[in-house]
């Protein structure tokens, strides 16, 4: 996900644009092919990819929990940089130039680097606010339906804001040896303080939540595993091994956005504080782009690795097995269908009343002993995960049940 207006220090001033400009540094055949094959292959995995996310989860209820509400805020800005902002960096590899001009093709592609890259941010930083308050602090659990929806409007609202900021507060252009569109760098105070303004409130506060979040968080679920070393159920060794497998994959999105969007923000802040910025290298630029846009196509794939229910979602996508219900549930994937079976029967627990489906798959129908045994700890699942005792230190943490909508 490139995004020139947040950090980018490519903003060069007009003092320099001459000098560079004058130098017509151009990127070499071999590099411009290398790297818009890598671009147009890792746009495909974006934009693959998060359909098939969002696909998912559109298709199957069992799959609309709170949590996954925020992978498809995730999924759609990822998207959006896959539509909207890679091909941008594609054909002005392919060129060897920008050749939009900087009218309103470039202040769109500049408003849109900044509105797909604070959305994703945002969306982090809720997620973590949700989790926070779903494991460290299940009595107050405030976070209903509504909330998860205002939290993703006030993440697309916010990026909006300050992506019109950057476009009416300051100057955008393409620079020379960039590969996008993005405003100059601040010379006067009005610019300064509009980018200090985005850096703190896109940047900086986010990541201070996201670190606190994430440290009560794993310090909440290792009380809890401590406590039921000695004191335990299976239900409740359910639940901790769900919450922290949970816990543990949006930990990973997180780190593998901050791990693509490192190379970037090191050449942002680098060419930010150095004053002569008429010898940078050319290659710079679009090669920290492209770890930017890579962070858009790994969470996909990130599912697939963590989740079995994301896992069979795309195996029916891919390969068109129809009728097919998909939960992500306290008992892992749980995969239905409402066809009958080859002898023309229905399987003896197609009426599953929390799935709403017909014959289960793998998962459950091994035989008759472990169905009973299967659905005696679901049982057991839903009922600890409503279970509120006097004190804090024996609430169980919540299931997977509690976050569905």
């Amino acid at each position: 996900m490139g995004r020139d207006s947040v950090t980018d220090s490519s903003f060069l001033d007009t003092r320099n644009h001459t000098n560079i400009t004058s130098a017509e540094q151009k990127w070499s055949f071999e590099f411009t092919v290398t790297l818009t094959t890598i671009l147009a292959l890792v746009d495909l995995c974006i934009i693959v990819g998060n359909c098939m996310v969002l696909l998912v989860i559109v298709r199957h209820r069992g799959m609309r929990t709170r949590t996954n509400l925020f992978l498809v805020n995730l999924a759609v800005a990822d998207l959006l940089v896959g539509l909207c902002v890679v091909p941008f960096t594609v054909t002005t590899l392919m060129e060897n130039r920008w050749i939009f001009g900087n009218g309103a093709v470039c202040m769109f592609n500049g408003w849109m680097n900044s509105f797909c890259l604070i959305s994703s941010i945002h969306t982090l930083m809720y997620i973590s606010i949700h989790k926070y308050f779903s494991i460290v602090r299940p009595l107050s659990n405030p976070l209903k339906l509504s909330y998860i929806i205002g939290m993703m409007a006030a993440a697309w609202l916010w990026a909006a804001i300050c992506s019109t900021m950057n476009v009416t507060g300051l100057i955008v252009e393409h620079k020379p040896g960039t590969s996008q569109c993005g405003p100059r760098y601040p010379n006067d105070l009005q610019m300064f303080i509009i980018h200090a303004i985005i850096q703190i409130t896109c940047i900086v506060i986010p990541f201070l939540i996201l670190v606190f979040c994430y440290i009560r968080m794993f310090q909440e679920i290792k009380r809890h595993s401590q406590r039921m070393r000695t004191n335990s159920t299976v239900a409740e060794d359910l639940i901790l091994s769900q919450q922290k497998k949970v816990a543990v994959t949006l930990l990973i999105v997180l780190a593998t956005f901050v791990v693509m969007a490192l190379p970037y923000f090191a050449y942002a802040n680098y060419t930010t504080v150095v004053k002569d910025k008429k010898h940078f290298s050319i290659y710079l630029n679009p090669v920290a782009y492209t770890f930017l846009f890579m962070s858009s196509m790994c969470n996909p794939i990130i599912y697939a690795f963590r989740s079995p229910a994301f896992r069979e979602g795309y195996k029916e996508i891919l390969c068109q097995t129809p009728n097919y219900v998909i939960s992500d549930g306290p008992m892992g994937t749980i995969k239905c269908t409402t066809r009958k079976a080859g002898n023309g029967y229905f399987h003896p627990y197609s009426g599953h009343p929390i799935y709403r489906t017909g014959q289960l798959a793998r998962y459950l129908s091994a035989s008759a002993d472990q169905l009973y045994v299967r659905r005696a700890k679901e049982r057991q699942v839903n009922q600890a995960s409503r279970r509120i005792s006097v004190s804090a230190d024996h609430l169980p943490l919540p299931t997977d049940a509690d976050d569905r909508l």
